[in-house]
Parts: structure tokens; sequence; C-alpha cells
């Protein structure tokens, strides 16, 4: 704008109120912002959303200015087009509705969307500057992605309005070809070209078949019966199919099915558990569908009220079914058959159930079988008894058992009996009384008490004991017995009873009796007397009884026939025998057989039984048998099982088929005498390695045992308490003695001889000895032993302590050295750690006076030890022996067994510790192990350790192996590459040098990071809408190249033209990082 004054003058700093004033709504708003431009010239701008939202359309300009010394001025400016003031353009919009939903819908407000349906589409419109705008309405198949053009267009200038549209093309004309997927939109232009258009979101729609409905013609709540149908009886169902969608009938097209129910009773499920049966299949008759029921087979129905309905088929049309209308079905009076039991069955009172089982069926039995679910009874006239409860067994088949106690609980003759049967059923007539003679029988079960067996031997006199079930014995067998229904006359009824045995070939019948008078309780016995010995064993018994039915019962025992018993007799025996020697004793006995009193049995199997060392002792036996007339014989040779002495001896049928064991009765055993020979043995001296040899100054123990020529004999060797004495023959030829030796343990005796100032040269011995049942001895040992001065000796085998350990410790070499003479004696050891292939001098000890222990501390290299094939065993020593006269060297010991040195490692550095993981491995922390050497308390030798650390959190790496410096640190700098995963992981140290024991430290843990790297994706300079979303896609990864998928993001946005900083907070993983 431009302010002058009257005169023409610019006014260049003029007060100034510039106001705009709606012409739509009256609205004032001020424009605050004035500046001079020049000239007289005054700007103001302004925004006509903000700080606050101007109406649209045309507004009046009202200015206002003011100066000192001069009038004020105002002036309004009203909205011209095109010349004056302003106008606030706005974009129109249309939206769609959300009642109706997704803004269309049609004229069936139930099921919608049929293509006989009229179609109505719906959009709300809003124009805030009223201009005139044009609204389209585009419609499309979802098939095609060409829209073509607008199904409808209307143009208008109202502010806002709701515009409907009803049966827009194509669905001015109806047809089923409309069915299918459908699209939509709106859109609206301003009459202004530079005003951008708006368009709704495309909407898709279905147009589906119409719907159907029925109108029932003839049919409902009639009545058949199904035994004369359906030339008889029937009922036509006859309906109309009406299109509801459209408003009118059907015309002749499709397929209508008639379904009628087949349920038990309708009435009684409910209409999802009904049964349907098609009955017809049909075209129009005109405008109807017709069915005369029934079409198919009538037993396809059931009795009682059945529903029917009515499904109709065409394209175009939904497949509805009708509504459902009701439809009875009759038919003749039910029948029954009894099948079970069959006439004259049986039945034992108290012990059987009676089942009674028959069928019931009406006039559909040749399709359908017998009929189910009907109510049966069975009863039993003579007594009055109804039978219950009746199991339907679901196939038209019925049963009912008489349980057992019936006929005893209300005390049932004995005798035939009649059964009925009847049944009736829900919508039937009820059948009429069927009637079974003599149906079944009431009889009884035989009963039978424990069989009892006993036995009787001829000679019980002789052993009261005898009667014990030997073959040989009488047997007799008793049972108590009855059978009650012998009570009544007319059933004719008696007893079988029959004993039997089990033996190897079966059943075999011992005895047997038939008897009628057992109607109460009677003892019945059999007996038996032919049993042999191949009858032995554990036998089963059976009393058997059967009546004329043949019913049966029986009792059985388990009873062993046993060998028969025996009386054995002593005839003969010697008073000594010799053992050494082919010398022997004849015994004799007789065997009598106490069950049939006989001497009848050659062949027996018999044994002597012979005392071994004292009275109690007998051995195995010695076996023989029987000859004539009960006689058997042993002749005894003892050997060196029996001790010498009095002995004792019993015999008797022993491990005999036929005849139980036995010996002597009374007395119990006999006795007789054993002679044995006594055996003289030199102890010491003796020539184990040669003829003995001593120094004449010793003292020498003669030592010398005795025994029996049995020297196996524990019990009697070696023999104490003998009488004894020993007798010495120098070189020269002459006796010393008798000397008497002291037992100084149980059967070895010692005289203690002084050889000081005799003879050198060969010495000879004689020992004599005499005991009570021994025949004596005396044992002469020329030559035996030389006397002589002997040079020092080692009075130990060499040794080595420890004798297994590790290689790096010392080892105690020792030997134990003897020197009768008392000369300084040297003792050198010699060491060979390669299989004695070469010997190495280790140290030298002294014994002064040639007596006592030679130690020699020794040791051994790396070089010495070889473990290829486990621990080191090749090693050997010896000690070289050395005097003023003599020389020689002990015997070679393979010993030490040199195993790995037994080491600790401890952690020094590195738990808990933290490295960045990278892909160069220029980032390490430091772990650092101590080994120590505990078999000789030093640092090891450099050996080999070995560090293993987790690649993640259950995979190992491959292990880091270098050498222990001389302080025994193993030092590792670890690196981790991208092999490694980032997290605390675990690590551990072991010693795996072959020298060394395995020792392994416990876990450790190291924290390995890994370092994120942050990519910005997108946008990549764009320009944006204010208003619309921008999405910032960043990628996220470590050091090694991996995408880290649960990274935790803050994303801020700085505004380069404020500095203002904005954070992005719905951040999603979207994949790969």
């Amino acid at each position: 704008m431009k302010v002058n004054d009257s005169c023409g003058n610019n006014i260049t700093d003029a007060n100034l109120t510039i106001r705009m004033i709606s012409e739509k709504t009256g609205e004032s708003f001020e424009c605050s912002n004035i500046v001079h431009v020049g000239d007289g010239y005054y700007n103001c701008t302004f925004n006509t959303s903000s700080p606050s939202l101007m109406p649209a359309m045309g507004y009046d300009v009202i200015i206002h200015s003011s100066r000192n010394y001069y009038n004020p001025s105002n002036v309004t400016v009203s909205y011209v087009e095109g010349k004056s003031s302003f106008f606030i353009e706005t974009q129109p919009y249309v939206a769609l509705l959300t009642n109706p939903a997704n803004s269309y819908n049609t004229s069936d407000p139930v099921n919608p969307g049929g293509w006989g349906e009229n179609w109505y589409f719906y959009v709300n419109l809003t124009n805030e500057d009223r201009d005139y705008v044009t609204v389209r309405l585009w419609i499309k198949s979802n098939t095609s992605t060409d829209w073509g053009a607008y199904a409808y267009q209307i143009v208008l200038n109202n502010e806002s309005a709701v515009i409907k549209v009803t049966n827009p093309p194509p669905f001015n004309t109806k047809g089923k070809s409309d069915r299918g997927g459908w699209q939509f939109k709106w859109n609206v232009s301003d009459d202004d070209s530079w005003v951008a258009e708006d368009e709704t979101n495309v909407t898709n729609f279905t147009v589906t078949d119409d719907d159907i409905a029925f109108i029932l013609i003839s049919g409902n709540n009639s009545v058949v019966d199904r035994s004369i149908a359906p030339s008889q009886s029937n009922a036509t169902f006859k309906v109309r199919v009406n299109d509801t969608d459209r408003g009118q009938l059907v015309p002749n097209l499709g397929t209508g099915r008639f379904y009628v129910t087949s349920n038990e009773d309708t009435y009684a499920v409910s209409e999802s558990e009904y049964v349907w049966v098609l009955d017809l299949e049909t075209g129009f008759t005109g405008d109807d569908l017709i069915d005369v029921f029934p079409s198919s087979g009538r037993c396809n129905y059931r009795i009682g009220p059945q529903k029917w309905k009515v499904e109709h088929e065409y394209d175009g049309y939904f497949t509805r079914n009708s509504s459902l209308f009701n439809v009875n079905l009759t038919t003749k009076p039910l029948n029954v058959s009894l099948q079970l039991p069959e006439t004259n069955k049986t039945m034992r009172k108290g012990i059987d159930s009676l089942l009674i089982r028959g069928n019931v069926t009406d006039d559909c039995y040749a399709t359908n079988g017998p009929l189910a679910n009907a109510t049966v009874e069975f009863t039993v006239p003579q007594q009055n008894y109804l039978c219950s409860p009746t199991d339907d067994e679901g196939n038209g088949w019925y049963n009912c058992t008489i349980p057992v106690n019936a006929p005893v609980t209300n005390d049932w003759a004995y005798g035939y009996y009649n059964l009925t049967m009847n049944a009736s059923k829900k919508y039937y007539n009820s059948s009429s009384l069927f009637n079974k003679k003599e149906a079944f029988i009431l009889v009884s079960n035989p009963e039978i008490h424990a069989l009892t067996i006993t036995s009787k031997c001829d000679r019980d006199d002789i052993d009261p004991t005898c009667s014990n079930f030997g073959w040989g014995e009488v047997w007799t067998f008793n049972a108590s017995i009855r059978d009650p229904d012998q009570s009544e006359p007319s059933l004719g009824e008696q007893l079988n009873i029959s004993l039997y045995v089990n033996v190897s070939g079966g059943w075999r019948l011992l005895n047997s009796t038939v008897r009628s008078d057992l109607s109460v309780w009677k003892d019945v016995q059999l007996s038996f007397e032919d049993f042999n010995c191949s009858d032995r064993g554990s036998r089963m018994f059976l009393l058997n009884i059967t009546d004329i039915y043949g019913y049966h019962n029986s009792s059985n025992a388990s009873q062993t026939i046993q060998k028969d018993t025996v009386y054995v007799y002593r005839i003969s025996d010697p008073d000594s025998i010799e053992r050494e020697g082919l010398g022997t004793g004849e015994f004799r006995i007789r065997i009598r057989d106490l069950d049939n009193d006989t001497y009848d049995n050659v062949g027996v199997n018999v044994s002597f039984w012979f005392t071994q060392n004292s009275t109690s002792d007998y051995d195995s036996g010695h076996a023989n048998v029987t000859y004539a007339n009960g006689y058997a014989i042993y002749n005894f040779d003892p050997n060196c099982s029996y001790r010498a002495g009095q002995r004792f001896w019993k015999a008797g049928v022993y491990d005999d088929e036929c005849y139980a064991e036995k010996n002597f009765t009374d007395p119990e055993e006999y006795p007789f005498d054993v002679i044995g020979q006594l055996k003289n043995w030199i102890v010491t001296p003796n020539w184990t390695n040669g003829q003995p040899s001593f120094n004449v100054t010793e003292l020498i123990d003669i030592k010398f045992n005795v025994t029996s020529e049995c020297s196996n004999q524990p019990n009697e060797n070696p023999v104490a308490g003998v009488t004894r004495t020993l007798e010495l023959r120098s070189p020269n030829g002459t006796w010393e003695g008798p000397y008497s030796p002291d037992e100084y343990q149980s059967g070895f005796y010692n005289y203690t001889w002084n050889s000081t100032g005799r003879a050198e040269g060969n010495w000879s011995i004689r020992m004599n000895s005499s005991k009570a049942y021994f025949n004596s001895n005396s044992t002469y040992l020329p030559d035996w032993f030389w006397l002589e001065n002997v040079p020092p000796q080692n009075t130990s085998s060499p040794s080595v302590s420890p004798g297994s350990d590790g290689w790096t410790r010392w080892f105690n070499f020792t030997v134990n050295i003897d020197d009768p003479e008392g000369d300084e004696t040297n003792c050198t050891l010699w060491v060979s750690t390669d299989g004695q292939a070469s010997w190495e001098e280790k140290g030298t000890a002294n014994l002064a006076n040639g007596n006592g222990t030679c130690s020699v501390i020794g040791w051994f290299d790396k070089t010495d030890v070889d473990f290829s094939g486990g621990y080191d065993t090749d090693n050997y020593f010896f000690f070289q022996i050395m005097d003023e006269e003599n020389e020689w060297n002990t015997s070679k010991v393979n010993a030490p067994v040199l195993e790995p040195a037994n080491v600790t490692v401890e952690h020094v550095v590195g738990n808990e510790s933290s490295v960045n993981i990278t892909s160069d491995s220029s980032q390490s922390t430091l772990f650092v192990v101590e080994v120590n050497d505990t078999d000789n308390g030093s640092a090891p030798v450099p050996m080999n350790v070995t560090v293993w650390v987790e690649l993640n959190s259950n995979v190992w790496d491959w292990g880091f192996v270098n050498l222990t410096n001389a302080t025994g640190h193993l030092v590792y700098h670890f690196a981790p590459n991208c092999s490694y995963s980032p997290g605390v992981r675990k690590w551990y140290a072991m010693s795996t040098d072959e020298y060394y024991e395995q020792e392994r430290t416990e876990n450790f843990t190291v924290i390995m990071n890994g370092t994120l790297t942050n990519y910005l994706v997108y946008p990549k300079g764009q320009e944006v809408l204010r208003g619309s979303n921008v999405t910032i896609q960043v990628k996220v990864n470590d050091s090694c190249g991996n995408n880290i998928t649960d990274a935790n993001l803050t994303i801020r946005m700085i505004s380069e033209k404020t500095g203002e900083s904005f954070e992005c907070s719905n951040i999603v993983h979207v994949g790969d990082g």
C-alpha cells in the first residue's frame, strides 16, 4: 500500500493499522508486521493458516493511518474478483462415509450383495470456498487396471454435501453376469485448474448370487402308513421358489431336492442331530417343485414324526433350504422272536447265569433287519419272575441274564421252566406275548470236598515212620460228595466217581464207582496198592465226579510217591588197614524193604562212607550195588585223604531210584584203624641253590620237618610230637650225637649246631622219628653241607625309592650289605635308561666295617626319558660291591618307572579382563599363568602350555600353544579377530607337554567387545513436503561386518536452519541389520 498526504507527498513514517474482515464469517484478523519499503510504500506479510486459520473466500481490508499534525485516514477496500482485496482459495475434499460401512450398501440389509438388489454409493464433499466443483464416481472390475469412463458426475458449489448415487452403470441393468469383485472411488476437481484435485481410497466390493425363499403349497403335517406306502399311502410335498432380491418368482430354472429325516425320535433331538435322506431330486413343474413321498425306498424312513425340507440349486442363486415341515409315519404292530436259550437248556442252581436273547422286527425287517431301541421284557411265568435289566445290543437284538443268585434267593425247585417275551416302542403298537415251553432245566452241579490221601507200610513195627507214601505201600483216597438234584426223581440223576493219577503217559484210571444216593453229603472211599518204582515222583491225584448232564466237579491233591523205606544191617568189617601200599579191608552190609517186607532188591545203589580226619568228616562215599538177597560189599584201600588213626565207617542205600536213602540205625557207625608211614624232610641247610656252604665260625641251624607218606594231608602234616633224634657225620667219617632237636613249630624241628672248630669239608646228616599209628623212619643225607670262610654279601635285593614317580625328582637307591669279616666295602651305583644298551655311573657309597645300608641319591635329565609309549619303564640299575678281597655285582633291577612330572597351573593375570574384537587382531589383552614342578619344587624346564578361549557361548577356539619362560610363566597376548563373538567368554589354560602331567586351570572370563558402525541408508538428500511421513533407514554393522539385529538405537534430527532437535521414537528392525 502507499500513503500520501493531500499534497501528494509520500509519508514514510505513518502509523498504520491493517485489518482484514472475512466476508463469509465476519471474523477480523490484523496484520502486525507492517514495514515501510520506500517512497511511501508499506508491506505487510501474513500467513492464512498461522497463527490462526483464516476462513476461505473474499476479505474486506480496512486501513487506518495517522501521524502527528495530520488528520487520520480510514479506507475500506472490498473484494472484487481480479480488481481489489483478496480471496482465500481452498482445495475441495471428498471422503468415504463410515455409515453405511465402506460408503456403499444395497436394498437388502440382511443379506446384501445380490446382483438383483439396488446398489447405493455415497461420498461426503467438503468445499470450503464454495467454488463450483465437479464430483465423479468411477467403477471397474477388480480384474481390470483401466477405470474407463466415469459412472456418475455432478457439478455443485455447496460448501458441504453427502452425494448418493443409485444403481450407477453397470448396475443400472440387472443380470447374474454382474457377479464378481469390483472397485470404486470418488474424486473432485475445482473450477480453478491450479487447485489440486482430491480422490478417495479405492474400495473393494463383491456382487454375489441372489437370495431365494420358499413358499409352501402343500404337504405339511401329512401322515403316511409306511407298511403300505407308496402305492396305498403317500403325501404330496409342493413348494414354489421366490427371488427375494428382485421380489419375483424364480422362473422354471434349477433343481429341487426333497429331504426327509429318518430319526428314532425327531422331537427328542436337536436339529443339528437330524439324519436327512434324499427322497427326490427333480425339476420344476410349472412354477412348482413337487415330491410324492416316499419317492425313494419306504424303509429309508423310521416310524414316527419326521421333518422334510426342500433345497434349490441354480447358477446365479444361492443354494438355500426351505423351512422344516412335518410328516408322520405309522406301521403295523411289532413282532418278537426268542432265540436263546435253546429248548431244555440246563442251568445249574447257584452256579450258572442264564442268557435270554431275542429280536424285534417290524414291516421293514427284510430291508433293515431287526429293530433297535425297543423296550423288551423276558419273564419266567412259573416263578412270576421278570428278568432285569434287558440289554439292547443296538442291532435289534436284546438280551437279559437271569443272575446266578435268582433261583437261590427265590428258592426255585429243580425241574423244567418256560420263558416269555414281548416288545414295545414309541410310535409303534406293542407286540403280542411269545411263550417258549420247557425253555430251560434247573439242575445242580455235583459237589465234592477236599480229597485226602493216606498210606501204610508192612513193617512199621521196625520203623514207625515208614508209612510215608512209598510205592510199595497200600494207598487210600477219601472225599465227601453230594449232588442235590438227585432229590428230583424225574431227572434220573446219577454220578460216575473215578480216581486218576497223572503219570508220565497222562492220566491213568486207578479205580471207579457209580452212585445215585448222594442228594446229601456222604463219604466215598477208593483204595489202590499196585504202584511200582516207575510211578515215583510228585503226582497229581484227581477224584472226578460227573452227572448225566455232563456237569462235573473234582478234587485233586498232590502227593509225592516216595521211594520205599529200607533197614540196613552191618555184616562184617576189618580191625585195621595199612595206608601205604596195596592192602585193603572188606566191609559188608544187607538191605531190607520195609514197605513190602522183602529182601528181593538186587541192584540197589548203596554207598560206603569212611571218616577222613575225625569222627564226623566222612568222605563223599564209595558206590556199589546189592547182589542176591540184598547183600553188598566194598574193599576199601585208604589213600592220603584219610588221616592215620582210629576211623569210623557207615553204609546204606544212596542215590537209588527206588529206595530211600538209609544208613545204619543203631549204632550209626563202626570203628577201624588206618596206619600211616612217617617221612623226614630237611628244611635247612638245603640244596635249593646247590650245596650249602658255611664259615666255620657260624652257628648252623639244622631244621627238618616230619610228615606222613601223605604230605598233602593237611590235618596230620607236618606231624607234631614225634620222638626224634639228630646225628652228624664229619668229613673223616666220625659221628656226632645223637642230639635232641627242639620242636620250634608244630611238626618242625631244629638243632643249632656250632661249627666253630669243626673240620672244613663235607658233613652228613641223619634224622630219626617215630609215633603211634605210624611206622617209624630214619633218613640219611650224605655230604649235605660244606664248611668254609665266605666273602661279604648283600643281604637284601637292591631297591629304589620311590619305585615310580615324576622324572624331575631325586631317587634314593639302596642295598643292604653283610660282611662277616668286617672289611671296608664300597657300593657303586650304575644306571641304564635305554633298556641296558648303555650304563652310567651315578655315585658311590662307603661302609667302613662292611655292614649296613649303601645309599646313593640319583637323578635324571630330560634326555633320559621317553614317554612315547606311556610311562618310561626301560630303566635299570645295579650296585658294584668291592671289599679288600672280593668284587661282584648285584642283580640288575628294572626300576624306577619314570612318570611325567607333577605340576600345578595357577592364574596370574587375565581373569575378568576386557578386549575389543578387530578384524586384524590389532588389539589384545594379557593372559598369564604360572606353572610349578611340584616334584622338585621349582619352575619346570620350558614346557608346552595351551590356552583355549570360547569363540561363542558353546564353541571353543583351536587353542594357543607356547613354552613357559625361565620363571615358569606362560605369557599370551590374546588378540581376538572376527572368529570370536562379543560377550563374556570363558578361557582356561592346561599343561600339554608330554614330559609333564596334564593339569587344567578353572575357567576364567574375558569380556570381548564388538565395535558398532551406523550407516544412513535413506533419505539421501531428498526433499519432502512438510506434513508428509518420512522414513529414515539406517544400517548397523560391527567392525567384522556382521549385521546387528538387536541394537539399541536413538535417531535425532537437527534442523540446519534453527538448530532444533527432533527424535524419531518408533524405531523398528526390518531385517539384515
